[in-house]
This record gives C-alpha cells, sequence and structure tokens, in this order.
C-alpha cells in the first residue's frame, strides 16, 4: 500500500496522483469523521433496541 499513513479507505484515494494534497486531505478527513459518526449513531440504535 503506498501514500501517506493518512489515506484512509474511502472514497479519496488520489493523494499520490497530483490532486492538491490539502484538498484531498480535506476530503479523507471528513470521510473519516463522517463514518464515525454514522458508526456512534448505530451503536446507540441497537443499544435502544436491546
Amino acid at each position: 500500500e503506498e501514500g501517506d499513513a493518512w489515506v484512509v479507505e474511502g472514497p479519496v484515494r488520489e493523494y499520490q496522483t497530483g490532486k492538491n494534497a490539502v484538498q484531498v486531505k480535506a476530503e479523507n478527513v471528513q470521510w473519516a469523521q463522517a463514518a464515525d459518526q454514522r458508526r456512534r449513531e448505530s451503536e446507540q440504535t441497537s443499544e435502544e433496541v436491546e
């Protein structure tokens, strides 16, 4: 796997292909935050079901 450590799985994997690195990093951060938010919401939902 090539690229910097902050490049996580997700929709943005263009860091090493010449796209503006700052923009790509911001999109990765946004995606990671959104994924974390969804994960926490799903955990809350499953707790309510029990």
